[in-house]
C-alpha cells in the first residue's frame, strides 16, 4: 500500500505543468517550504517573492499526507525548501524525486554531521528535531541562505538576513539564560514525544518522554507506569504538552500521579513540531521559541 501510495503521488508530480517563463514573470519567484517554521525563516531573508509553506500550525510533520493542492503547489514552486532528516515523513521520496526536475534544498544539510542526536535503536536514525536549538537554526539558515543566493534566487534580502540570523543569535543567549533560573534539580522536561532532545542538550535539561522522535511511534502502559513512577520519585513538578499532538499522553501520566496521590501539575502547552495559530504569541520561529522557554521556566521554577 505505501509503494502504491507513493506511485500514485509521483504519478501526479510526473505530469508536465511546469509554468512557461512568461506566467512565471507575472506570477512571481515561488519558494515552497514543507513547515511552516521553514517558511517563517525564509520569509525574514527573502521580498518581492512568494513564500508558501505546505504545512500550517498545528500539523504533524511526521503524518502529513500531502493533499492534491499540495502537490501542485510543489509543481509551481520554482524552489523547494524542506527540513530533511525524514521529518517530512510520507513526502521523503516525493521530494527526493522532484529534485531531479527542480532545486531542492534540505535545511539539515547544512548541518555538522557530528551534531546530530540519534535515536537509540538499531538503524540510529538521525533526530530531525534540531531547530529546537536555536544555534543549529541558525546554521540551517545560513545554509539555505548561501544556497538560494547560489542558486541567484533573485527575491534574497542580505541585509535582512544578516538582521535575522543576528537576532537568533541573541535569542540563543536569551533562553540560556532563561533555562538558567531554573533550579538545577528542577531541570526536567517531560513531553509526549522526542523533540525537545536538542532543547535539552544547548539549554541544560533532562529530557523525558513517552515516543520516540516521530509521533508515528507507539507507546504502551509499561511506558506511562515508568514515567510515573520516575515523576514521583522525583518529585517534578510538572509536564508539558505539545500543540501538534492530542493531549491523551499526558492525561495518563497525569492519571498515573494522581492513583498515587501525586499532584501533578500540567506546565503548558509547547510548539515542537509546527508555529503556533494567529493569536497564539508563537506566530513565528522567534516567538515560538520565546514561548517555549518561559513556558517551562514558569512551570519548573
Amino acid at each position: 500500500m505505501r509503494f502504491a501510495f507513493v506511485l500514485g503521488l509521483f504519478a501526479l508530480l510526473g505530469v508536465s505543468c511546469e509554468p512557461s517563463s512568461a506566467e512565471k514573470a507575472e506570477d512571481g519567484f515561488l519558494i515552497v517550504c514543507t513547515t511552516g517554521i521553514l517558511a517563517d525563516a525564509v520569509g525574514h531573508m527573502t521580498e518581492s517573492c512568494e513564500v508558501a509553506a505546505l504545512m500550517g500550525p498545528g500539523t504533524d510533520p511526521h503524518l502529513f499526507r500531502p493533499s492534491r493542492k499540495s502537490l501542485q503547489l510543489l509543481e509551481r514552486a520554482d524552489i523547494i525548501i524542506a527540513n530533511g532528516l525524514r521529518l517530512e515523513g510520507r513526502m521523503q521520496e516525493v521530494l527526493e524525486k522532484t529534485s531531479l526536475r527542480k532545486p531542492v534544498v534540505f535545511a539539515s544539510a547544512g548541518l555538522y554531521k557530528g551534531s546530530l542526536i540519534t535515536a537509540d535503536d538499531r538503524d540510529r536514525t538521525a533526530d530531525p528535531h534540531f531547530w529546537t536549538d536555536v544555534s543549529m537554526w541558525k546554521g540551517a539558515c545560513e545554509h539555505i541562505l548561501s544556497t538560494l543566493e547560489k542558486a541567484e534566487v533573485p527575491c534574497v534580502n542580505r541585509p535582512a538576513a544578516e538582521d535575522y540570523l543576528s537576532r537568533l543569535e541573541l535569542l540563543h543567549e536569551e533562553i540560556a539564560e532563561i533555562t538558567g533560573e531554573i533550579p538545577p534539580r528542577k531541570r526536567v522536561l517531560i513531553t509526549p514525544h522526542d523533540a525537545f532532545s536538542y532543547y535539552g542538550r544547548a539549554y541544560g535539561l533532562e529530557v523525558i518522554t513517552l515516543q520516540g522522535i516521530s509521533t508515528a511511534a507507539e507507546y504502551g502502559v509499561r511506558d506511562i507506569r515508568d514515567v510515573v513512577q520516575l515523576i514521583t520519585d522525583r518529585e517534578i513538578p510538572a509536564v508539558f504538552d505539545e500543540s501538534s499532538i492530542a493531549p491523551r499522553a499526558m492525561d495518563a501520566v497525569t492519571a498515573g500521579c494522581e492513583s498515587r496521590g501525586y499532584r501533578l501539575k500540567r506546565g503548558g502547552t509547547l510548539y515542537s513540531d509546527a508555529l503556533g495559530g494567529a493569536g497564539s504569541g508563537a506566530e513565528t520561529y522567534i516567538d515560538m521559541m520565546y514561548s517555549n522557554a518561559t513556558t517551562i521556566k514558569s512551570a519548573l521554577k
